[in-house]
């Protein structure tokens, strides 16, 4: 396995890559995905794509680099509407007591 090593700890991939971003709503926010490689190591980490799809996707990496920075803006243009959609709950406290319609 290559690149950082990513704390998956939402429950959900959806949850999970919206946290490759800390403190999303800061101005000092802190990008986990600083290169394409860290986006093919949180997917391989987060078990959304095998081993062997890992190492193929490194390998055409380097054989077009262009390509891969395309796929990396993408993947946080992906990602900046489910950090911005998770936050606001995250941080909002417990919700409500349930009430029951019996």
């Amino acid at each position: 396995m290559f690149g950082k090593s990513f704390e998956l700890i939402g429950g959900a991939l959806c949850l999970d890559f919206a946290n490759t971003v800390s403190d999303y709503q800061a101005l000092a926010r802190v990008d986990h995905l600083e290169f394409y490689g860290d986006l093919v190591a949180f997917a391989e980490q987060a078990q959304a794509i095998p081993a062997a799809a890992a190492r193929r996707l490194r390998r055409l990496a380097g054989e077009d680099p262009a390509a891969a920075e395309r796929a990396l803006a993408r993947a946080r243009d992906l990602r900046g509407p489910f950090s911005g959609s998770f936050m606001p709950p995250a941080t909002a406290g417990p919700p409500p007591p349930r009430i029951s319609r019996r």
